[in-house]
């Protein structure tokens, strides 16, 4: 049965919780996962943000820094980050369609069809089919986001319906060039000359959020009424904190509130109308980022690494709820002929302009890449030597930008190789637009920008900390490497061991830990014991060392570690 890739499901995946207090890396995993099996899908109460039109982006795994040390594989590691609106680039893609309907004003125009494959899954056994639309007459200043309740696609010759959610649209950089994207794939993206097919969507949700301070500091068993909503309170009912994660777990109870209010809107906006506590730390507000619900229960982990007890015992709430500004009744039904030798987009291939010179600089052979509107895939291939883990190595990239014409897209997903770092296996740079920003990039300027390079560095010989005679409360020490970077360490025995916690907000990528002078004697941390847990800014790791003697002289040094290295950018030009 074909399935429906959900344009919403693109945008709104960027978050998902499994039920579980987890770490980052955990929720990312989930997230790539996810995304691979879209059809299907049951969200469960996924962590609120404000959606907003993807650039070039797909959530991603992020690997463990040290696997990829042990597997030689690229990394680009995933960089989270606000989103920002994109001006389209170039040409529009597929066939071009203007079927339009308007409710009350208000007018929704089909306007592209567009027929591939990612090049993602080049050998894919069937294409897909984008379908491209906007939205135009909207006059609603108070509202921020607009979703429809549903939507089918329906082929006018054999009766046959695909339901699929509603499109939604965000509203708060103007009510002007509104647009979004559906997916579909298998028979409906099928070779036939010309299709009848009739697009539609149903009843149209205006909606805005409000966020209310609530007074006070956060306190287990406070009650916090929340000012402009009568009736309605948050009762703390617990709070735990995970140094080592930097996770924040509150259990509360919604009491005189709805919690089953979000039901009462479309799929399309199950994002923007959760009801849900932030934090307040400073000026910066955070977000729940997983968490379980029963009833009007709720308990969510918040990531908040680095935070002191002082800045902790300071925290304060806000309750956020979704409110409908309009709801706009009626059904949008628009007919058009899909006629696939129009639609379809084919790949072109590309030899880099500069393949030499990226040969030269880096060692890498770049291939021939696969450029259509569905994304591009460029393959690199590494000799043995610069896929072993070295000195100089290079470990990732923090910033992929695809460059087409005037246009930036930033962020882009790493396709990793199917057996990283063996002499031979392929890898490839892999770069995939969401439905409503496929756009034609067969003709026009388009490269590749690699920047923010992060390369394998060890800490010279005589790179040592003196650490005072630990006991089983925490002392700390900290270090300076040669690039200014500050490093600090807190240790404190557990029985006859030494843990040590190295924490850095300096963009410094912690490869191997620590290791440990005792008495001369150089000692490795307990692989079994030792980790590092995800941190968005900085680095943060955990090490273990067994049986330490009590009266030993301690000296701490640093293994392998990335640093930044912005004389490693490069650009593949892939068209002039």
């Amino acid at each position: 049965m074909p399935r429906i890739i959900e344009s919403d499901l693109e945008g709104q995946l960027r978050q998902v919780d499994d039920g579980s207090p987890d770490y980052a890396g955990m929720r990312r995993r989930i997230v790539l996962e996810a995304d691979k099996r879209r059809s299907g899908w049951t969200e469960v109460k996924p962590a609120a943000k404000p959606y907003l039109r993807r650039k070039w982006t797909v959530p991603a795994a992020s690997a463990v820094l040290a696997g990829a040390v042990a597997t030689g594989v690229i990394l680009w590691q995933p960089a989270p980050g606000p989103d920002k609106p994109e001006q389209a680039y170039g040409a529009p893609a597929g066939q071009s369609l203007e079927a339009s309907a308007a409710v009350d004003g208000v007018k929704l125009t089909l306007s592209h069809a567009i027929v591939g494959h990612s090049e993602e899954e080049p050998d894919a056994p069937s294409d897909r089919l984008a379908l491209q639309m906007n939205l135009s007459g909207l006059n609603e200043s108070e509202a921020e986001y607009a979703g429809f309740g549903s939507g089918r696609l329906i082929d006018l010759d054999s009766g046959e319906t695909r339901d699929m959610d509603g499109a939604s649209f965000d509203l708060r950089q103007g009510m002007h060039d509104l647009q979004a994207g559906k997916m579909l794939d298998n028979e409906w993206a099928a070779e036939s000359s010309t299709r009848r097919l009739r697009f539609e969507m149903d009843d149209l949700y205006l909606i805005r959020r409000h966020d209310v301070p609530l007074q006070g500091t956060l306190q287990t068993g406070a009650t916090y009424p929340v000012p402009g909503v009568e009736g309605v309170s948050v009762r703390m009912l617990d709070s735990k904190w995970d140094e080592e994660q930097g996770l924040l777990t509150l259990t509360y109870k919604l009491q005189g509130a709805d919690t089953d209010a979000d039901s009462a809107y479309p799929r399309s906006l199950s994002i923007e109308t959760r009801t849900l506590l932030r934090l307040n730390s400073g000026s910066n507000t955070v977000e729940s980022t997983s968490g379980t619900w029963a009833g009007s229960e709720f308990t969510v982990n918040y990531e908040l690494p680095g935070l002191s007890e002082q800045e902790r015992q300071a925290l304060t709430l806000t309750y956020s709820y979704a409110e409908t500004v309009r709801k706009i009744a009626g059904s949008w039904k628009m007919d058009f002929t899909l006629d696939v030798s129009k639609a379809r987009e084919r790949s072109v291939k590309l030899t880099p302009v500069n393949a030499a010179e990226i040969r030269r600089q880096t060692g890498w052979t770049v291939g021939e890449a696969s450029v259509s509107a569905y994304g591009i895939r460029l393959p690199i291939e590494r000799s043995p030597q610069d896929r072993a883990m070295q000195v100089g190595s290079l470990l990732f990239y923090d910033k992929r930008t695809v460059l087409a014409g005037d246009s930036e897209f930033e962020e882009v997903e790493q396709e990793e190789a199917s057996a990283a770092g063996n002499a031979g296996t392929a890898e490839s740079l892999f770069f995939r637009p969401l439905s409503v920003d496929m756009q034609n990039l067969t003709t026009g300027p388009l490269s590749v920008k690699l920047e923010q390079a992060f390369v394998l560095r060890q800490a010279p010989d005589d790179f040592w900390t003196t650490l005072a005679a630990p006991g089983s409360e925490e002392r700390q020490a900290s270090a300076e490497l040669p690039d200014g970077s500050r490093l600090t360490y807190r240790y404190a025995r557990q029985g006859r061991d030494l843990k040590i916690v190295t924490e850095t907000r300096d963009p410094l990528k912690l490869v191997q830990g620590t290791v440990l002078s005792v008495d001369g004697e150089v000692r490795q941390p307990d692989a079994k014991s030792s980790y590092s847990p995800y941190r968005a800014q900085g680095a943060y790791r955990v090490d273990v060392y067994r049986s330490v003697p009590q009266d030993a002289e301690l000296k701490l040094g640093l293994g392998l570690y990335g640093q930044l290295d912005p004389s490693r950018d490069m650009e593949i030009v892939l068209r002039k």
